[in-house]
């Protein structure tokens, strides 16, 4: 309204100032009244423009306050609208007008007011009189003042546990929760009655599989700094077994611990195949193996074992470690076979063999078995084979660097004949010996059984012997005495 009065009386202005020369020369100025001066005339021009193109200049320069306080703090108005929060049941509001001409309503700069309820709104009209202007300029100022006391409230108002709401109490600092048996993560949701209230979660929320319930804390702290502790107690529901009721392998049983899925297992050397005997607590469950292959090598053997029940897996890591055996039996060879050679004797103590035939071949068909696998053969030797020659069979064992070498000399002839030959006759002897020394017994003991009355007379002739020699001892026994 203001600026459409202000504007009307501009354009009459503007035709006077301008049709004023014009209307002299018809003579028609007398027509309209003029009794402004020029002066003031252009400076309504003005704040026509001003108003129209540029009000917010005008007014920020005219109306505008500044250094605005609420309880002896400092807050910034915008857009007129100036906002605050008090710790108290009363509100100081302090202001200065940038323009101290301009006038003000509605309040005082200094002046307190009671906050009866959650939050007081004032109002503040600064105006100013502009000469020329039949209106004043004013701006209204709206003022929010919302009151709050800080607060020691540590109570709940929401507890989520995996979009399961737990009803909670003022007075229950404890509470229990069931979930899903498939939970491994806990989603926690924690809304303190008072919204400058803050929360801190101190425990882990991870929940393994392993795991049937476990507990987790967390601390209410006020806007004062009291401190209220909460626990949660999570109980998972039943679900598929995944544990394993018996784990045995080759060298024994392995003691299982609930909760435990990583196995360390040490064999001895010996001990180079593993026989996995595995039973599930649910007969439903089934399991499946990392490792076919069933050999074990000397050092760390990584096999997982994962069972299988329904939508739910467990991981069962055995780290099963075979000792090293450190003496000569790593380079032995358990077993030597020669094709060529039928009547060929492996024994594991000997290391060097001879080797006769009739005709010698160019190669012979070896096949070796170690004792230990880790370990390595070589064949030297085993080409152009002729009377003499030598064949030598290494087993390298390079992490231990240890080897041990076989050898096998090549012979032409009948020697191997011969000394069957000489063995065989060395066995006739022996018995023709011996047959010799029962005959001569059989003979010594016939010709004493042929004159048995000679026998009774000795025997007779004995025992007088002994009872003279008992007769001289007694009479030389009471000569003593």
């Amino acid at each position: 309204m203001m600026i459409i009065t202000l504007m009307y009386s501009g354009i009459k202005d503007l035709l006077v100032l301008f049709l004023s020369p014009w209307l002299k020369i018809v003579g028609l100025n007398g027509i309209i009244k003029h009794n402004e001066g020029v002066l003031m005339r252009i400076k309504k021009i003005l704040i026509i423009f001003l108003l129209l193109f540029n009000i917010n200049v005008l007014a920020s320069n005219e109306t505008d306050i500044t250094n605005v306080k609420i309880n002896g703090e400092s807050i910034t108005c915008n857009n007129l609208i100036c906002s605050g929060t008090v710790n108290d049941t009363k509100v100081k509001i302090e202001y200065q007008m940038v323009d101290p001409a301009a006038t003000s309503s509605g309040f005082k700069s200094g002046e307190t007011f009671d906050i009866p309820g959650e939050s007081i709104t004032k109002k503040l009209t600064v105006s100013k009189t502009m000469e020329g202007l039949e209106t004043p300029l004013s701006s209204e100022y709206t003022f929010n003042i919302t009151k709050h006391l800080t607060s020691n409230d540590t109570s709940l108002k929401k507890l989520t546990i995996n979009d399961r709401t737990i009803k909670v109490s003022k007075d229950v600092f404890v509470y229990n929760v069931e979930v899903k048996y498939d939970v491994e993560e806990l989603k926690v949701e924690i809304v303190p009655n008072s919204s400058y209230a803050k929360y801190e979660i101190t425990s882990s929320l991870s929940f393994p599989l392993e795991e049937s319930s476990k507990a987790f804390d967390f601390i209410v702290r006020s806007e004062q700094g009291k401190e209220k502790e909460y626990r949660v107690i999570i109980k998972r529901e039943d679900g598929p077994d995944v544990t394993l009721k018996k784990l045995r392998i080759s060298s024994g049983e392995v003691k299982l611990e609930r909760g435990v899925t990583d196995y360390q297992i040490n064999v001895p050397y010996d001990v180079n195949t593993l026989d996995l005997e595995v039973e599930t607590n649910d007969p439903n469950a089934t399991y499946e193996l990392s490792k076919n292959d069933n050999d074990l090598i000397i050092g760390d053997n990584k096999i997982s074992i994962t069972v299988h029940n329904k939508d739910i897996e467990q991981v069962y890591n055995l780290t099963i470690t075979r000792f090293e055996n450190t003496g000569e039996g790593v380079v032995n060879l358990s077993n030597l076979e020669i094709a060529e050679y039928e009547d060929f004797n492996f024994k594991v103590g000997n290391t060097e063999y001879d080797l006769y035939f009739e005709k010698i071949p160019l190669h012979l068909t070896i096949k070796t078995e170690r004792a230990n696998k880790e370990s390595e053969v070589e064949i030297e030797g085993n080409s152009n084979l002729k009377d003499g020659s030598e064949i030598k069979i290494k087993v390298i064992q390079k992490r231990l660097n240890m080897s041990k070498e076989y050898l096998l000399h090549i012979h032409k002839g009948t020697e191997k004949k011969k000394s069957s030959t000489l063995m065989t006759i060395l066995i006739i002897l022996a018995i023709i010996v011996l047959i010799g020394i029962i005959i001569t017994l059989l003979i010594l003991k016939k010709r004493k059984n042929k004159n048995p009355k000679k026998n009774k007379v000795d025997k007779i002739k004995k025992e007088e012997k002994k009872k003279n020699r008992k007769e001289v001892v007694e009479e030389e026994k009471k000569k003593e005495k």
